[in-house]
């Protein structure tokens, strides 16, 4: 066989799943942006795969084959990455024969599997996704702990809402709802699993039980700083950035705000929301005492958690000795505890953190360890 079709030829008649051929697994990019990848994709695969590119006649018939398939999958790729579903695949640890709860939403069905971890307010569950009858993948399903707590998961719905209502590169570090569900009247949400470390599990880790090396801290810090600054055009203020609402994904060197979205606000200046809860040694003063709340309070707690998580003391803001001095300036302007004299925009200091990093060290991919 030709030496340029081969391999294309073999991993499209292995491929079980548009992900085996097209990648991308495991991703949440806007769907314009998903659809323009996998037609790239596509066109590369295909100019390998057209028979008429071939005089052999054994060549030109596994490629007639091999694009027959290719024409499927990215059929079905593209369905699926319009569902929000694609990436969701082979997550799962047990099969969905073994669990015996589950409940239907249109042509998907939710596997409830063991729980994960519960709160105050929510319980996590392990589920997995069937749909049209074939097994997806793992998600996670969140559900109101009490009757009680259904508002905090009618806030939480309707400010994801408000952030998937723009088609934005920052969806990759926000969790995305799949369907909303109710279980003995108790409100719930079936999310797409984010695979990651939340930072407690981070900072455990031997490797960083110290603290997270300063050149990795910074490219976490510049991920949450794009994110905030959507978030804060959107109008919401998280409220509660601590580090186990905070997930790293060390492959794709991502961080997402994964948690806490039951305790934001939207509009707090017109709508008089506040913070639902407040953690001493992270949440801003105005949070704790009742004040004037906005995106400075989330800054406040960015600032907090980069200390703690470089190895300082975010109670008394001490940092490391080793952090560079210009680091250790920028990062105790997020904590200053008048509002008047902290940062209130994101996207400046997103900017900002970039040209102190260029000043620092040379652009250089540096993997993160948390094997």
């Amino acid at each position: 066989m030709d030496a340029d079709l081969e391999p294309v030829y073999l991993r499209i008649l292995q491929a079980t799943h548009p992900e085996d051929i097209f990648g991308c697994e495991d991703i949440v990019l806007p769907v314009d942006t998903l659809l323009a990848y996998l037609e790239r994709e596509y066109e590369r695969l295909r100019s390998v795969v057209r028979p008429e590119a071939y005089a052999n006649p054994a060549d030109r018939e596994a490629a007639a084959e091999a694009l027959t398939l290719l024409e499927r999958q990215y059929e079905e790729g593209r369905r699926r990455i319009r569902e929000m579903t694609y990436g969701i695949v082979a997550f799962g640890t047990a099969p969905p024969t073994k669990l015996t709860r589950s409940f239907t939403i249109g042509p998907r069905r939710f596997y409830v599997g063991p729980k994960l971890g519960e709160g105050a307010r929510s319980t996590l569950y392990q589920g997995f996704l069937e749909e049209n009858g074939i097994l997806l993948g793992e998600v996670v399903l969140k559900l109101a702990t009490t009757r009680a707590a259904n508002p905090s998961m009618l806030r939480e719905r309707r400010l994801l809402d408000i952030l998937h209502s723009t088609d934005v590169p920052q969806w990759r570090h926000l969790p995305y709802p799949l369907e909303r569900f109710e279980a003995g009247a108790r409100l719930g949400i079936a999310y797409r699993k984010i695979k990651g470390f939340p930072l407690t599990a981070v900072r455990q880790h031997p490797e960083h039980r110290r603290g997270v090396d300063q050149r990795h801290m910074i490219w976490m810090l510049d991920r949450l700083l794009s994110v905030l600054g959507y978030v804060h055009a959107k109008g919401v203020v998280h409220g509660t950035l601590v580090p186990e609402h905070l997930v790293v994904q060390p492959a794709v060197h991502n961080v997402c705000i994964a948690g806490g979205w039951g305790s934001a606000v939207h509009e707090p200046a017109c709508s008089g929301e506040r913070i639902a809860e407040h953690f001493e040694a992270f949440s801003a003063p105005e949070v704790r005492t009742g004040g004037r709340i906005g995106p400075w309070s989330d800054l406040y707690s960015l600032g907090k958690v980069m200390i703690w998580l470089v190895g300082g003391d975010p109670v008394e803001n001490r940092i490391p000795a080793t952090v560079e001095q210009d680091l250790q300036a920028f990062l105790l302007d997020l904590v200053e505890e008048r509002v008047e004299r902290r940062p209130s925009d994101a996207w400046e200091l997103f900017h900002l953190q970039n040209e102190l990093k260029d000043s620092l060290w040379p652009r250089k991919f540096l993997p993160f360890n948390m094997q």
